[in-house]
């Protein structure tokens, strides 16, 4: 089961999700909010994703070749040019785990036991300076402007 929701600024959803419990693969890309085309980003992505992912595929080269296909799509499409979308996908083999991720697409771990837990990290400039210890986290909630997204796929 995948689902998403636009959040509490905007009334467009502009995520993309597929999960196939049968070869073990999800993928959550959030079309980014403001950028012209984020929801076109966004399902370029999961449909790279859909479209070549093979058991045992590279998870980065697959988003990789999304990040391709959104700026020549961008190139051709004048209207579409600055689209962007941030990435999460995760492969659950029978003896092995991975997971990818671009930009403030979060991954977590839960476990009855142990509860929740995020196994990522943003790729954000808070996220950069907070883990320099360069910046309190209490200055985030203050200064949103910090909360920039420093890596994502296409733009």
């Amino acid at each position: 089961m995948a689902g998403s929701h636009p959040g509490n600024k905007r009334t467009h959803n502009e995520d993309a999700t597929f999960f196939d419990e049968e070869i073990g693969l999800a993928v959550i890309a959030d079309g980014m909010g403001g950028h012209t085309g984020g929801e076109v980003a966004s399902h370029i992505v999961v449909d790279t994703f859909i479209r070549t992912y093979v058991s045992g595929a590279d998870l980065v080269g697959i988003a990789l070749e999304a990040h391709k296909s959104i700026i020549e799509r961008s190139q051709s499409q004048s209207e579409l040019r600055g689209m962007g979308s941030t990435l999460v996908v995760a492969h659950a083999g029978p003896r092995s785990f991975q997971i990818a991720w671009v930009g403030d697409s979060r991954a977590y771990h839960w476990r009855p036991d142990h509860g929740i837990r995020q196994i990522t990290r943003d790729h954000s400039l808070v996220e950069q300076l907070f883990y320099a210890a360069r910046v309190p986290l209490i200055y985030w909630m203050v200064r949103r402007p910090l909360a920039v997204v420093r890596q994502y796929l296409g733009v």
